[in-house]
Order: structure tokens, then sequence, then C-alpha cells
């Protein structure tokens, strides 16, 4: 609980940013509420920007994982709209959760103390392990939840080497992260 009055009196922004299927949405939605923080999603940004302005490349690889592309620039000038002193001053923070950060991008706009940044991913789990787990807790509200198990074992091999390029990127920019 102190960690979470720190991070309240520091009067941040915070962005949840992690390997998908880690627990991104349930961590950012547990401290939004005990912060009183407006939750803001990126998944549904970017489902929305897919089907309203279908020119703009918003393309995720075979099993699912957002490529980087596009939507950067969108997504830094959104930041910084948000990060605006004007809302921060009247009390209005927000906690900021996707999956579709990238790491070498935002660090070219902003430092370390305009967000608070945390990473949430697998160190130290294989391709199996990841498999495993997404079979374990996965439910049906979970899109992978219908995935056949090849599928779902694919795309525990594309989280595994999407995971040991954003452990690297976390470590990189000296980033908090946390393992599930």
């Amino acid at each position: 609980m102190s960690r979470i009055k720190y991070l309240h009196e520091t009067n941040r922004n915070i962005i949840i940013t992690g390997i998908p299927r880690s627990g991104k949405s349930t961590v950012a939605f547990e401290i939004s509420k005990k912060l009183n923080y407006s939750l803001v999603q990126l998944d549904p940004i970017v489902e929305a920007m897919k089907k309203a302005l279908p020119n703009i490349k918003l393309e995720k690889n075979p099993v699912g994982i957002l490529e980087y592309n596009e939507f950067n620039p969108f997504l830094i000038e959104y930041l910084k709209e948000l990060n605006d002193d004007v809302p921060r001053k009247k009390g209005i923070n927000y906690v900021i959760e996707g999956s579709d950060l990238d790491l070498n991008e935002y660090f070219k706009h902003f430092s370390k103390d305009d967000f608070i940044v945390v990473g949430i991913c697998y160190p130290n789990r294989n391709e199996e392990e990841i498999y495993t787990n997404m079979k374990k807790y996965d439910n049906i509200l979970d899109w992978s939840y219908y995935l056949s198990d090849i599928e779902l074992r694919n795309y525990a091999e594309a989280l595994y080497r999407r995971n040991k390029e954003l452990e690297g990127l976390l470590k990189k920019y000296g980033t908090v992260f946390y393992s599930k």
C-alpha cells in the first residue's frame, strides 16, 4: 500500500505495458481503482482506428501481436495530451494500459519523470510455460481462449520472442518490470 500511496503523491500518470496475456489489464484496473485514476486501454483505440481509418497500417502479425507502425506517432501525441499539466493540476490522472507501446519511440519523446512506466512480462519462462499458463488461466472473455492448440502454441512462441525483446528494452531504459 505504501507503493500505491507513493504513486498517488507523485501526481504522475502511469503506463502499464508488457506482453499480451500477462495481466496488464488486471493490474491497471486495480491501480486505477485504488488511486481513483481514469483507466485508458489502448486495445479499443487500436480497434476503433482500424475500423475508422482503414488506410492506416494497424496490422497485427499472424499470431495477433501489433507490429510497431503508423500507430506510434498517434500514440506519442495522445500520451502528450494525456500528460498535459492542465488535467493533472485539476487532479485528473490516468492509468494507460496496453502492449502496443514501442519503448524506443517512447523514450525519444519522454523522460523517466514524465510518466511512471511499469512493464509486465514473463522473465525466465519458455514457450511451453507461457502456453501452459494461458491454457490454465484463459477464460471465455479472452480472445486467446478460442484458439486451437496449434494456434495457441504459435502465439506462445511469438510471445516468448516478444518477451525477450521487451525485457531487454525495460532493462535498457531502467524501467520497473514485474513478472507473472
